[in-house]
């Protein structure tokens, strides 16, 4: 589990070709986070640090959620 990530979900994705570096045909695996606003620096980080890739795609929403999931991802990400 990624610090500071409430729920972590990986997705089988569909096939890339990169074209950076070297051209290469390989398979993406989506992983949407759940945070608080206040750790999105420390999972990106963390992400960073985790990613084969030098530059990882890594997209930033602002969501807004039904009470119960805003208390259950605070809940569980309280310690961090």
């Amino acid at each position: 589990m990624l610090p500071g990530a409430a729920r972590q979900s990986i997705r089988r994705g569909p096939k890339r070709l990169c074209l950076g570096r070297a051209l290469l045909h390989e398979e993406e695996h989506p992983l949407p986070l759940k945070t608080r606003a206040t750790l999105t620096r420390q999972v990106e980080v963390a992400v960073r640090a985790l990613h084969p890739y030098d530059v990882p795609p890594i997209i930033r929403i602002e969501a807004t959620a039904n009470a119960d999931d805003l208390s259950w991802v605070a809940a569980v990400t309280q310690a961090l």
